[in-house]
């Protein structure tokens, strides 16, 4: 219940404009883009989403999955708003995609934490951030 509550609360958040602001999305898109692609940023990103898929199966309920492409539809509308690139965008709801999932299925993982907490904190994960 408390993970639903926290997807309810995010995506209630992007709507109203609390969860992104414009000074997030001040970036030059190809420099965020090579650093996204860095490895030190997408093997940890892509060992994530390997456990979570692993972990997913038929663990996620439809409305809770419902849920989900709410905020990657709100979060990818509104990054592309601020940014114009669909790149971008596309990044972003994939990791409020993966931090949705963590919640629903109970999975912890520093580096996953840490993107969170960037997100939190209005900044946009890349590169080494979580070092």
């Amino acid at each position: 219940m408390r993970e639903k509550r926290m997807l309810t609360t995010m995506l209630e958040n992007i709507e109203s404009g609390k969860f992104f602001n414009e000074d997030m999305f001040d970036i030059y898109v190809e420099d965020f883009l090579d650093m996204r692609d860095a490895e030190i940023f997408d093997d940890e990103w892509a060992r994530v989403y390997d456990e979570l898929e692993a972990l997913e199966g038929d663990n996620i309920l439809p409305q809770d999955a419902a849920l989900m492409d709410k905020i990657r539809e709100k979060s990818y509308l509104t990054v592309y708003h601020y940014t114009k690139s669909d790149e971008v965008a596309g990044r972003v709801s994939d990791d409020l995609e993966l931090i949705c999932k963590a919640h629903l299925l109970q999975y912890q993982d520093s580096w996953l934490e840490k993107l969170e907490q960037a997100y939190q904190e209005h900044t946009l994960p890349c590169g080494s951030f979580a070092e």
